[in-house]
């Protein structure tokens, strides 16, 4: 079974004319799906300029809901995410309302964060699909391991290598589409592709290791069309640069703040009443 949230106004939705199935979303047979619809067309300059301005308001929202269920990287360790933990092991099954909440949590994020790095311009919405496919089939009761939540997250540290390197290529990504949009208004596919790839990837391992929808480990496979494929390399070298000017302009500020802060630098000129110090 899969928990996916549709729009009733979306063609392919039961209830509506068109009552044909959409194609699922790619994803090599995995109990994760993750797909965004490409953005035909040319692309609103003005948002995509202010994004990180625009996105702040529903981010706000997004976090406010992932603080009070613990749905992040860290949520595991306390609350639903330890409660989540025991269940598995104590009772060897997966509530379904923690499921379908959690999954809409991560969809609802999904929508966020393609809005944030200009993948699409759809302003994300709290209970529509949109643009935006993910998918997690529900794992059935007894179809869990009751041991493997405990050593998942340690199973799992050769992916958070190769997704450090594959956040650096999919953010170098995001600043070749941010600056094709601003001269051309139009989005590149090959970098499109990579990171949806990634994000693709990153949402397989929250599966295994943190979501623990599934005891199928996350495959080493980065899922890109072969005209794709030769972008990838291109990324990660603009993610590279990107990330060290980063670094360097925040260290030269603080360079700056130390040479020039208070108490440091230049010392402040002293006046002395007329006067003063006279015997």
């Amino acid at each position: 079974m899969t928990s996916q949230w549709t729009d009733p106004t979306r063609p392919g939705t039961p209830g509506t004319p068109d009552d044909t199935a959409a194609s699922p979303p790619p994803g090599g047979g995995y109990p994760v799906r993750f797909s965004v619809d490409y953005p035909e067309g040319p692309r609103n300059r003005l948002t995509v300029f202010f994004r990180p301005v625009l996105v702040v308001p529903i981010y706000i929202v997004l976090a406010a809901l992932q603080a009070a269920w613990g749905s992040s990287w860290w949520g595991l360790l306390l609350g639903p995410g330890l409660a989540l933990v025991l269940m598995i092991l104590f009772r060897g099954k997966y509530p379904r309302p923690w499921f379908d909440w959690w999954v809409y949590l991560q969809q609802f994020g999904a929508r966020v964060g393609i809005y944030l790095t200009v993948l699409r311009d759809e302003y994300p919405a709290t209970d529509s699909e949109q643009a935006v496919h993910l998918e997690f089939d529900y794992p059935e009761p007894g179809t869990l391991s009751r041991w493997l939540p405990l050593v998942k997250w340690l199973l799992l540290l050769p992916h958070y290598f190769v997704l450090i390197l594959l956040s650096i290529g999919s953010a170098g990504a995001n600043v070749a589409i941010w600056f094709a949009i601003m001269f051309t208004g139009r989005t590149p596919r090959g970098f499109f592709d990579i990171g949806v790839a990634v994000s693709q990837w990153a949402y397989r391992v929250m599966a295994y290791g943190f979501m623990l929808t599934t005891d199928e480990y996350p495959p080493f496979r980065l899922d890109l069309p072969p005209g794709s494929r030769g972008s990838i390399v291109l990324s990660i070298v603009i993610g590279i640069v990107f990330t060290a000017v980063i670094v360097l302009i925040t260290a030269a500020l603080i360079g700056v703040y130390v040479l020039l802060g208070p108490g440091r630098g230049f010392p402040t000129p002293v006046i002395t009443p007329r006067g003063a110090g006279l015997a």
